[in-house]
């Protein structure tokens, strides 16, 4: 017997799922919530229907010790399961001239097929109305694939648990590109919002939805289809 101590293989899988439940109890049983003043998104669409998107968040903490954000983020249509091992979420500070860019501490879970919750860890707890910002990059391969494809339409959403002040979704398209679209979510009678679609310097569409005063729990952004071939 050398006295050495065998090292465990450390599997992160158990920690990240109790690290989730963890916070899902503290979300949904002590009143641990934020508030969104303000969600700027952008997904870019390739030809092969990968994703990149581009988030920049703003919240206030609506509690009195509040020590983690999270959002979910999720795919439409019978996503391969094994793709998701190349799916990346990349949290950070926001940089101003040099200043920012760090990582922060974040964890994901997946909570069924096509679905994933990320937990933002804050270095500090916020109290009651104080604010953080950070963003976000993801990459999601082949997320848009039948949308692109010309098989069915995509809709891309966002919803959150309490009234959100402001918020703006773009979508870019492949160069060569165009789409149908419509609003979702919204009455042009009651709600205040601006929808813009525009061309790139590269020919590529890019379609902006933007609105002010969304309520908690409705779902509100747009849906996407490829015109149909000409005869």
């Amino acid at each position: 017997m050398t006295g050495e101590i065998e090292a465990r293989h450390w599997d992160k899988e158990p920690h990240s799922r109790l690290l989730r439940d963890y916070c899902d109890v503290l979300e949904k049983e002590l009143d641990h919530r934020w508030r969104v003043l303000a969600w700027s998104q952008k997904s870019t669409i390739s030809r092969n229907g990968d994703v990149r998107q581009q988030l920049a968040v703003t919240i206030a903490a609506a509690c009195d010790r509040m020590t983690f954000v999270s959002f979910t983020n999720r795919v439409n249509w019978d996503w391969p399961e094994q793709y998701r091992e190349r799916v990346t979420v990349d949290v950070r500070t926001p940089e101003t001239n040099g200043i920012g860019g760090t990582r922060l501490i974040s964890t994901d879970h997946w909570i069924r097929i096509g679905t994933v919750k990320t937990f933002v860890h804050l270095e500090s707890p916020l109290t009651r109305g104080e604010q953080f910002t950070f963003v976000v990059d993801v990459f999601w391969p082949e997320m848009c694939l039948p949308f692109v494809r010309g098989h069915e339409p995509d809709v891309f959403l966002v919803s959150f648990g309490d009234t959100a002040d402001l918020i703006n979704y773009t979508v870019v398209l492949p160069a060569g590109f165009t789409a149908k679209l419509d609003h979702v979510g919204l009455d042009p009678r009651q709600d205040s919002y601006a929808l813009v679609v525009r061309s790139g310097v590269e020919g590529e569409v890019e379609v902006s939805l933007t609105v002010r005063d969304v309520p908690a729990y409705r779902k509100v952004g747009l849906r996407m289809d490829r015109p149909p071939l000409s005869a």
